[in-house]
């Protein structure tokens, strides 16, 4: 059955804006949480804006290479990888992330997906596969700065470590009111461009790029 790109995107978009809306909400009441509730929650609102943003892209992915439809009607498929199972897709995607030259096709077991939402990983993926939209989705993952900084992010809130710490820090030169006391607290940051919170930084980098890999 062919992928609808469009139907893909205004689910994320939709996913994206429910998030929002308890951020917004979150935020209103900040003040009269405790903070093992204010962490928490703020963890799992980074953890599901990560989530969704990696499920379009790996349905963006199969659609590709299975048969998806563009939001111009562009049909794009490639016939000598379509049937093949999940499991081989997995396996298929790991090899082309790392650069590798795919000699053979396996079953990856499930627990050991890609990262999705990696950008870095995601544009090799489509040129290494060579889709009729491989150009226009690399060109769209690699104008990204802050989804790679959501995925910094939710590392260290998943694995608070003294590496995932220093990453954090790493990236307080990008931006002000730098001040955190747990990983969470990163989505208060003050992104410079737009004067506005991380977190809505994130929100609107995602649907830009995102609008624009289905074309």
């Amino acid at each position: 059955m062919t992928v609808s790109f469009k139907s893909v995107h205004d689910m994320l978009v939709q996913r994206v804006s429910r998030l929002d809306c308890a951020f917004d909400r979150h935020f209103l009441s900040i003040e009269n949480k405790k903070n093992i509730d204010k962490f928490a929650f703020q963890e799992g609102l980074i953890s599901a804006m990560w989530q969704s943003w990696g499920t379009f892209c790996k349905d963006l992915l199969f659609g590709s290479i299975r048969g998806g439809e563009t939001i111009h009607g562009q049909h794009i498929t490639i016939p000598q990888y379509s049937n093949l199972t999940d499991c081989e897709l997995f396996y298929v995607a790991k090899v082309l992330s790392s650069n590798q030259n795919l000699t053979q096709i396996k079953s990856a077991k499930p627990q050991n997906e890609l990262t999705w939402g990696d950008v870095d990983k995601l544009g090799a993926i489509f040129t290494a596969l060579n889709t009729p939209n491989a150009q226009n989705i690399s060109i769209a993952v690699a104008s990204s700065v802050l989804i790679k900084d959501l995925q910094s992010v939710r590392n260290a809130n998943a694995h608070i470590t003294p590496h995932t710490i220093s990453t954090l820090n790493l990236a307080k030169v990008r931006y002000s009111n730098t001040k955190f006391r747990h990983p969470s607290d990163t989505m208060f940051w003050v992104e410079p461009q737009s004067n506005d919170f991380l977190w809505k930084s994130w929100v609107d980098e995602i649907k830009l790029i995102s609008g624009i890999m289905i074309e």
